[in-house]
């Protein structure tokens, strides 16, 4: 995923420290919880509708193939994040 959304390691860092426990929030898990059962849905449809046309079965499966990417956004983001920052240099902890 190429997002392009930073242009400084800071605001990569920013990112990663950001977002580092959002999937954890309260908050976000209600969003999650919520995206989940419009999935389900979805997925129902997929099972036990008869679509009239190709199109309107390729919908139902785009728009629950947006909810999944929409639920997977800040792991994507901080994937993101992570790939681009360089190394980080482990011995300005050493003391030797």
């Amino acid at each position: 995923m190429d997002l392009e959304i930073f242009t400084t390691d800071e605001e990569r860092q920013a990112a990663i420290d950001n977002l580092r426990g959002f999937t954890d929030l309260p908050g976000w898990k209600l969003i999650e919880k919520a995206l989940d059962i419009n999935i389900e849905e979805f997925d129902q449809q997929l099972r036990d509708a008869d679509f009239a046309s190709i199109d309107e079965l390729r919908l139902v499966q785009k728009r629950r193939s947006d909810l999944h990417k929409f639920k997977s956004l800040p792991t994507l983001i901080l994937n993101e994040a992570r790939n681009v920052l360089p190394p980080q240099d482990d011995d300005e902890d050493d003391e030797s």
